[in-house]
Parts: structure tokens; sequence; C-alpha cells
């Protein structure tokens, strides 16, 4: 049985997705406001902020490099300091721009994250899929060193991106990028997040009507 999420004061959790074949693609992201004390009114207004500046911060930073075909950015947040606050919702029908080719379908890039958790290291990550043709390897095992350049830079940016728009939205608001434990009720910093060279493998999920 899955987890319930948990309640947090000044947490927001979210998930981002595109659309691929009618399929899901995407990647959940946790965030910590410097503000823990505000009402269930103002946490939603909050976490609405997160999930408008997740979704144009990825349109920004992330969606151009994948393949031509994946459309559309998503993104749902919850309020983890208030559990009656719905989900807040953003969408965009932005398109993707990279080329055309797709790698085979399971395969992802991993962007590792280093989790300040004592013991535990980095076991935090985000998989990128579908990824295009020309940012695997021949072999078929890893990503191009181009790839990993240009991946590690670009998801810095949207990380910045989040921040810089929810300090806008907000008037002056700052989040910082965590992990969330469901088990002990708690979240620790992510300190650094590094694109890996081997590959990884994605289910992307099919769309509910």
């Amino acid at each position: 049985m899955a987890t319930p999420l948990p309640t947090i004061p000044g947490v927001y959790y979210g998930y981002v997705w595109m659309t691929y074949q009618g399929r899901k693609c995407g990647s959940n992201f946790c965030w910590l406001s410097n503000d823990t004390t505000v009402d269930s009114a103002n946490d939603a207004l909050h976490a609405q902020a997160v999930a408008d500046a997740l979704v144009s911060s990825w349109n920004a930073n992330m969606l151009p490099r994948y393949p031509t075909g994946v459309s559309g950015t998503d993104a749902r947040v919850y309020a983890l300091g208030h559990p009656l606050v719905p989900a807040q919702l953003s969408h965009t029908s932005a398109s993707a721009a990279g080329s055309s080719l797709v790698a085979p379908v399971a395969a992802a890039a991993v962007i590792r994250h280093v989790v300040d958790r004592r013991g535990r290291g980095s076991q935090s990550h985000t998989q990128i899929s579908p990824l295009t043709t020309g940012e695997v390897t021949d072999d078929g095992d890893s990503v191009t060193s181009s790839f990993i350049t240009n991946m590690n830079s670009d998801f810095g940016d949207f990380i910045g991106g989040v921040q810089s728009a929810y300090t806008t939205a907000t008037s002056g608001g700052t989040i910082t990028y965590v992990q969330l434990s469901k088990k002990l009720s708690r979240v620790f910093p992510i300190t650094a997040s590094t694109t890996e060279t081997l590959l990884g493998t994605a289910r992307a999920r099919t769309l509910r009507p």
C-alpha cells in the first residue's frame, strides 16, 4: 500500500509531466519554503505559485531538449502543511524541440541528487525520458558527454528558474529543493545534482481519461 503524504508545514510536493504517445513522462519534485506559518488559503496560493513556476521553468530549460512529439507540460502540487488543501494545477501547451529520432522508450538518463542526510548519500534521482538517438552512445549503454554537460546546465537552470519564479510570485518568498521522506515525515536538502553516464530505464504511464 502506498505511503500517504505526511503533514509538514511549508513543504510543497508535486509532479511535473509531459505527454508522449498518449503516456505521461515526468518527475516528482519537493520544495521547502522559508515561510512555514501560512494559513490554508495562503498555503494554497503558495502551492499554486510552485506549480506555475515548475511549468514555466521546465518549458524554458528542460522541454526543448526532449524529442519532437513530447508536448504539453503539467504540474500538480500539494501543500503538505494543510492536508485538506487540494492539489494546485498548472498547464501549458508548449512542445519539445529536439530531434524527432527517439531512442528506445525504456532508455532514461539519470540525474543523481546528493542529499544532505546522514548515512544515506545520493539515493535520490530524477529520470529523463524519452531521449533522442543523438544523446545515446553507439553501444546503447550510456548518454553522450555533451548530453551530460548540457543536462547538468539545463537542470541547474530549471531549479534556479523555479526558485526565481516563486520569489516573484510570492513577493520575496524563497524555496529550497529538497527530498521528501514520507516514512520520517521530514525533508532533507539536496546539495548537488549530476547526470550519470550509464542509462537507466523508465516506464511511461498511460494517461487516464
